[in-house]
């Protein structure tokens, strides 16, 4: 995966850091089957008390690369199922059976499955209250993926689900504070040197002195999921229905037209 995503193990945290910031983190779909390789990592390491997934810069992460979706307009049947809803499948699977706290650092917003990624934590701390989430599915033709369909319900509401699904409308950080999305907020000024950095070192400073009893907090997560509508099986059945849903969207090329205007406007931008 190059430089643009590392992991390294301090003290008792598996650090997964997202280091692209100039392509504001934006993640191809064999970046996000990466990430559940680190978390696979990270449950195989018995020192390790949480999983922490952190980011650089001004972007949690921008969603899907886009040229990397639009590469795979001229994929047949099979080879979507390969390419993109397999892997959606794992990724949302590896997230669901994990056994530690899973501990998002939200230095920015974070947009599509980046943000569905976001709510299959346990904690997510802010750096401020900039930061939002976004789940353009249905502007981008396809519907929601990554679990978000229970997810977001689950932590924010019905009603306040249906309204941002349908009209991929972001969500703000009141509402993410209010409805418990958000556990923390750090209140670090964006425009200082080096915030997000800063921002990394502060939740990690919160997170050490629980390092200590990595049984407890397994045990205490796998109470607070089984004892919830939130168990990992419900999650799994989640991503199943989505991916049936969403393939015809994939085969009929909807959302690759749509990723194709988005990259049109980029490059004229640029």
């Amino acid at each position: 995966m190059g430089d643009h995503i590392t992991f390294r193990i301090k003290g008792g945290l598996f650090l997964i850091t997202l280091n692209d910031p100039l392509k504001l983190n934006s993640l191809s779909f064999e970046d996000f089957n990466y990430i559940a390789s680190l978390l696979e990592q990270s449950e195989r390491c018995a020192k390790c008390c949480f999983t922490v997934i952190q980011s650089t810069g001004t972007h949690f992460s921008a969603g899907g690369k886009i040229e990397a979706v639009t590469a795979g307009s001229q994929l047949g049947t099979g080879e979507l199922i390969e390419e993109i809803c397999a892997p959606n499948v794992y990724v949302a699977n590896t997230f669901a059976t994990h056994s530690k706290p899973l501990i998002c650092c939200l230095n920015g917003p974070a947009v599509g499955l980046a943000a569905s990624m976001v709510l299959l934590c346990d904690i997510v701390f802010a750096v401020n209250s900039s930061v939002y989430l976004s789940f353009p599915f249905s502007a981008l033709g396809f519907v929601p993926e990554l679990s978000s369909s229970v997810t977001l319900p689950w932590k924010l509401g019905q009603n306040a689900s249906y309204e941002h699904l349908i009209f991929s409308t972001p969500i703000y950080f009141r509402e993410l504070y209010e409805s418990g999305i958000l556990s923390k907020n750090f209140d670090i000024d964006s425009s200082e040197k080096d915030a997000s950095k800063r921002f990394n070192e502060e939740c990690n400073r919160v997170l050490k002195p629980f390092c200590g009893t990595p049984a407890t907090l397994q045990d205490i997560k796998t109470i607070l999921s089984s004892s919830q509508l939130q168990h990992h099986s419900w999650l799994i059945k989640a991503q199943a229905d989505e991916v049936a849903t969403t393939l015809p969207f994939w085969v009929n090329g909807e959302p690759f037209k749509r990723f194709r205007k988005l990259l049109s406007r980029k490059r004229s931008k640029l």
